[in-house]
């Protein structure tokens, strides 16, 4: 738990905030979508789960929706930002990792357990980045409504975030749970319209659509077909 830690919390989000900071928010948006397919991989690998048909179709539908969601015309993936989306595509790669090592050790502790011992994980990197970005950046005005928002981010996003995460992968397949990564994009839009009043268009309702069906189509042969029935991919 502490070496997926060290992995998910101090390299991979480490790696997703450079990224963003050097690429741009649709880029970001974009490759990091990449972390359900390194799941899958990794769930094979690691864990030998099966890479069944009904997944895989799953996977490229909802990654369909995903680019959909995000607009392709609003990404740029060279140039100057090269750097920022390599770093991007690593912390996709390593959330993967990540996700399939939590739930190798879920097996053998609670999820409160492995939550825990992976935020300690996670220190070694991020503390010596924090001192880091403290020095040559700088903290910045200290606003209440700042302190909430570190507060949200810290206690909601991250801990609770991360624990459901967690919990998720300790009673589902990862190459499911995988699936549901590609929510994300779909809730932030939608939450974009509530909180921000940003106009939703039609390519958001057909990549939600998309991402919407292709969780249909895995939750639905996970629970029509019986183990070692389903057809399966040599991979």
């Amino acid at each position: 738990a502490f070496l997926a830690g060290f992995i998910g919390y101090g390299i991979s989000l480490g790696l997703q905030f450079v990224g963003t900071h050097l690429s741009t928010a649709a880029n970001a948006a974009l490759v990091t979508s990449a972390s359900p397919a390194f799941i899958l991989i990794f769930g094979i690998w690691i864990l030998g789960e099966k890479a069944t048909w009904s997944r895989v179709a799953a996977l490229i539908l909802s990654s369909a929706g995903v680019i959909v969601v995000i607009n392709p015309r609003s990404v740029f993936l060279g140039g100057d930002l090269a750097l920022g989306n390599i770093a991007l595509l690593g912390a996709a790669l390593t959330w993967g990792l990540y996700s399939v090592l939590v739930k190798k050790v879920g097996t053998q502790m609670t999820t409160v357990a492995v939550s825990f011992i992976a935020f300690l994980g996670g220190l070694p990197m991020s503390l010596p980045l924090s001192v880091f970005e403290i020095r040559t950046v700088g903290i910045g005005q200290i606003t209440p409504g700042v302190l909430l928002g570190v507060l949200y981010l810290g206690v909601i996003s991250t801990g609770l975030a991360m624990y459901l995460w967690n919990k998720s992968l300790d009673l589902l397949d990862a190459g499911l749970v995988s699936l549901l990564f590609f929510a994300q994009p779909v809730v932030g839009v939608g939450l974009g319209t509530m909180l921000l009043g940003e106009e939703l268009d039609l390519g958001f309702c057909i990549g939600a659509l998309l991402i919407g069906g292709g969780l249909l189509v895995a939750a639905r042969a996970e629970r029509q077909v019986q183990p070692g029935n389903q057809r399966t991919l040599n991979l």
